[in-house]
This record gives structure tokens, C-alpha cells and sequence, in this order.
């Protein structure tokens, strides 16, 4: 048996998308004769994960001129704005809508990009009303630090991952990669992880599956490396979530014969 540390700390990370709507004045009284109302929006956005990477960079998503809002009808899009072209006010018949704001691509998995989205929804009935949507990252993010003793004991080593946004696919940890994937998940969702092992011999070897739980805004750790005990190598993981310590014991082979 091997000691596995696993380090929990939420990521408290959200974009708030404020949709406010001023009061209705003498002025826009037609409007309220006619069976309409109308919307004004107003975005802002908080840091979601704060490690910048080569290929994303966390700032870019604080930057409220980048989002999408779209107003939807029967889930029928009625209108859609880039933030940075959004009128002032948003005329709109009576009846039920939803709001949603997002920006990033929406990927089972991505090292390239992440993606937040918010929605919520509202009635118009001859007024003007307040709402808030909270937005949100739908990903967590996970990084595999491989130590490099690994390359003394083994020829190529990989961790496979699955997800129910990936389906039957699943996404590989190479040993050489080193930028964080975001992975699509709901909230407390157990990610498969196995790990596969070349020795120095040519024979593979494969742990079996395991279950990390993930959930959106939570950013993991795996570290991995060998351990030789009694003239065998087994595998030491580490399971690194944040500053408060929670430790739990998994069995891990300790020879590959």
C-alpha cells in the first residue's frame, strides 16, 4: 500500500454577468402599452484559474469585451450580441426568456482553451426587471507533473483519462506534455485515470482504472514517481488540490512481474 496526499481547496472562481434594468420612465410608456418591455445588460468578470500557461492565458477571460450574450425564446436565439457591440436597451415582447453569456470553446477536453457559461431566466410582461447570472468555468483542470526518475525505469509512460463529456473517447497524458487540460465535468464527477507504463525491457504494464473527483473551478495536481523497494519498482502518486491535508491509502503494484 502507498500513502496518496490529497491537498482540497475550492477555487472560489466566477464571471458575474449583471443584467440591470432601469426603471421605466414617461418616455418609454409606448412600450409598455404595446405588450413589450426590454432589457440593458451589464458584464462583469472575475479571475477564474490564475496560472497563466502558453496556451491560455487566464486574463483573457477577464476581459469582459470578449463574451457572448444571447437572449433565447422557446430555447429559439433571438438575439445575440458581443459584449463590446451591445445596445443600451434591448426591446423584447412579453414572455418567458433565458439569458446566457459564455466565452472560450466548449471541449470534453482542451489544453488550448477553457469555457465559462452562465444562465438564467426571466419574464417580461410589460416591464423592466432585474436579474443576475452567474458565469461560471464548466471545466477543471487537471496537470500531471511526471518525475524525471520516471526515465530512468521506463522507456514511455502515460495517464489515460475519462470524463462523461468524453464518452467513448478518452484523453491521453503524454509523458512529455506540461500544459494543464481542462476537462468538462459536473460537479463532484469521478474521472477515470489509468496509467501505463513501458519498462526499459519493451513489457507494458497498466494500473488500473482509478477515480479522482473533479468538479468545475477545481484545479488537480498528479504527481507521479517511481519507487524501489525490495528490488522492484512500484509507483508513488501524490494528489495535490490545495492547503488542506486529507489523506486516504490506495493500493499501487509494487513489482511489474
Amino acid at each position: 500500500m502507498k500513502k496518496v496526499k490529497l491537498l482540497w481547496k475550492s477555487l472560489l472562481c466566477a464571471c458575474l454577468l449583471c443584467v440591470g434594468f432601469s426603471s421605466c420612465s414617461d418616455e418609454n410608456s409606448d412600450v409598455l402599452e404595446t405588450g413589450e418591455g426590454g432589457v440593458s445588460l451589464n458584464l462583469s468578470a472575475e479571475n477564474v484559474f490564475y496560472e497563466k500557461t502558453k496556451a491560455v492565458n487566464v486574463k483573457d477571460y477577464e476581459d469582459v469585451q470578449k463574451y457572448t450574450v444571447q437572449i433565447l425564446k422557446e430555447d429559439k436565439v433571438v438575439s445575440t450580441y458581443l459584449y463590446s457591440a451591445i445596445p443600451e436597451f434591448i426591446p423584447l415582447s412579453n414572455g418567458k426568456y433565458e439569458l446566457k453569456a459564455f466565452y472560450g470553446e466548449d471541449k470534453p477536453a482542451s489544453t488550448t482553451s477553457m469555457y465559462m457559461e452562465g444562465k438564467t431566466s426571466f419574464n417580461v410582461n410589460n416591464d423592466r426587471l432585474g436579474q443576475t447570472v452567474t458565469c461560471k468555468p464548466v471545466c477543471g483542470r487537471i496537470k500531471v507533473v511526471f518525475d524525471p526518475t520516471m526515465a530512468t525505469y521506463f522507456n514511455d509512460y502515460s495517464i489515460v483519462f475519462g470524463t462523461k463529456a468524453l464518452g467513448e473517447t478518452s484523453y491521453t497524458w503524454k509523458k512529455d506534455m506540461v500544459d494543464p487540460v481542462y476537462l468538462r465535468v459536473e460537479d463532484k464527477e469521478a474521472v477515470s485515470a489509468h496509467i501505463n507504463l513501458t519498462k526499459k525491457d519493451g513489457k507494458v504494464s497498466v494500473i488500473p482504472d482509478k477515480t479522482y473527483q473533479l468538479s468545475p473551478q477545481i484545479s488537480l495536481t498528479i504527481n507521479v514517481k517511481p519507487i524501489v523497494k525490495n528490488g522492484n519498482v512500484g509507483i508513488e502518486i501524490t494528489i495535490d488540490k490545495g492547503t488542506n491535508d486529507h489523506e486516504v491509502n490506495i493500493e499501487i503494484p509494487s513489482d511489474w512481474k
